[in-house]
């Protein structure tokens, strides 16, 4: 399976399942996939002496067929979009 694009999400959107159902059977990984993805970039407030930005978060693709977004925040802020560009997985 191979995913391009991205997407956006609001504030305290759901992050369990980012899809608005479970993958098809035929779409779903082997095993779970789990991935480092580009993001908003997002200042580490509360941190002292840092300034760092991070600039990614993780995704996993369920063998169930959802699509969870791991550490969907960065300090005080959210992730507003995320990029699923070039994620590549064997399918089951």
């Amino acid at each position: 399976m191979e995913w391009d694009g991205g997407a956006t999400r609001a504030t305290g959107a759901q992050t369990a399942n980012i899809l608005s159902a479970a993958l098809s059977a035929t779409f779903r990984p082997a095993a779970r996939a789990s991935l480092v993805i580009a993001r908003n970039a997002t200042s580490i407030t509360g941190v002292a002496n840092t300034t760092s930005v991070v600039h990614s978060l993780k995704v996993d693709f369920d063998t169930d067929g959802t699509v969870q977004l791991v550490s969907a925040t960065a300090g005080d802020a959210e992730t507003n979009w995320l990029s699923l560009k070039g994620i590549r997985y064997p399918l089951s």
